[in-house]
């Protein structure tokens, strides 16, 4: 696949959640896949999937900030930055208590290492696109890629975490 992208999932959390940190809706409808590849950096869509928040960017806007998220709406993030092109994958778990396992592998190698390890990366050597995909899955316990093509994703505009603070 090649992706640059960032993924951030929040549990339990709606759209209009989102305001909280300054992202709302436009009303505007895309899909996943589309967002990814955007030439816009600011491009940020959501959709619900079993019970999580799914934010899909070609940036980093939202992902970045998943501590930012995750204390402002007080709940649980998934943060997922694929890097393909760089070789450089950050993934990020931060609970409402405000633990966070943040990992960071860049060219095979393991450069950030935060935090308790998580039981489910265990069988994880080392953070790659597929590696990712099946971390996601197993720690946030929802399938994103189904939906990953639908057209009813709903587009954000605000700028992002960065701007509300």
């Amino acid at each position: 696949m090649g992706m640059n992208m960032g993924m951030t999932l929040v549990q339990g959390a709606t759209v209009e959640d989102l305001a909280a940190v300054g992202l709302r809706a436009t009303g505007v409808l895309s899909s996943a896949e589309q967002a990814s590849v955007s030439p816009d950096p600011q491009m940020v869509v959501a959709r619900q999937i079993d019970g999580w928040l799914v934010l899909v960017e070609p940036g980093t806007l939202v992902a970045a900030e998943d501590e930012t998220l995750s204390s402002a709406l007080h709940r649980r993030v998934v943060a997922a930055l694929f890097g393909s092109t760089s070789d450089t994958y950050s993934f990020a778990v931060c609970e409402v208590d405000r633990t966070r396992r943040h990992l960071v592998d860049s060219m095979g190698e393991r450069v950030v290492d935060e935090g308790a390890s998580l039981p489910q990366e265990n069988r994880v050597e080392t953070l790659a696109e597929d590696t990712m995909i099946d971390l996601l899955g197993e720690v946030a316990g929802v399938n994103v890629w189904p939906a990953f093509a639908a057209p009813d994703w709903e587009v954000l505009a605000g700028g992002g975490p960065t701007t509300a603070m």
